[in-house]
């Protein structure tokens, strides 16, 4: 027996499926929003897994220094592995609380941010260039939370929320000048203490970032009551 066509298919043909189809990709929404932040997490996800492999590749150099005496190269090394992963963090929370559009003045900037952190990965065994490296890194940083304010990425966030991430921009600012002024230290009177000295600033400085950045973190989860 026939079954009996649905209301509303009778005039159905080919070429009405085709037609219905093709607006499919004329639909726009939420679902532009989920796949702008998906493809920045996973743009830099992809990005922070070459850092990883750059640091791979600079373990066995690190294994010969060591054998060398030069001990306080790990700090470098431990230092670089908890920059890796709070700046996985921190993107992957912005791209999740603020408007993070695929434009290419948000993504160049990160994507130089990223690379500095690639040549910090590459340096842990020239603390000199490490802090120089550091110090593009928080330099570029800068340039991109700069970018997010005068673009709106932080208009909706609470009064209170945006004043403290205000204040964090003289902390970056902080911490890059004196990584700047680390470096050149270095370069001009080096030595294994002033190198273990700037190695214990070094890693203090992102013990102290991932302290901060979980703080904030956890305040923005309860102001913007995400699970």
């Amino acid at each position: 027996m026939k079954k009996p066509l649905e209301p509303g298919t009778e005039n159905s043909t080919p070429q009405h499926h085709i037609e219905a189809k093709e607006h499919l990709w004329n639909r726009h929404g939420l679902d532009d929003v989920y796949f702008q932040r998906d493809t920045f997490v996973t743009y830099l996800s992809i990005l922070g897994g070459v850092s990883v492999g750059v640091l791979l590749t600079q373990f066995l150099p690190l294994i010969e220094q060591l054998k060398l005496s030069r001990w306080h190269l790990i700090l470098y090394f431990v230092a670089s592995l908890l920059l890796m992963i709070s700046t996985w963090v921190m993107v992957s929370w912005l791209a999740l609380t603020l408007k993070m559009q695929l434009r290419f003045h948000i993504v160049i900037p990160q994507f130089i941010q990223q690379f500095s952190l690639c040549v910090i990965c590459l340096l842990v065994t020239n603390p000199a260039g490490w802090l120089a490296a550091s110090s593009a890194f928080l330099f570029f940083t800068l340039i991109s939370n700069l970018i997010y304010f005068k673009t709106g990425q932080w208009d909706d966030w609470p009064l209170n929320v945006n004043k403290a991430t205000s204040i964090n921009q003289w902390v970056y600012l902080f911490w890059m000048l004196l990584a700047l002024a680390a470096s050149i230290h270095l370069h001009f009177f080096p030595s294994n203490t002033n190198e273990m000295i700037w190695g214990i600033v070094a890693l203090a400085g992102s013990i102290l970032t991932i302290i901060k950045q979980h703080n904030d973190i956890e305040a923005e989860r309860k102001t913007f009551r995400i699970p």
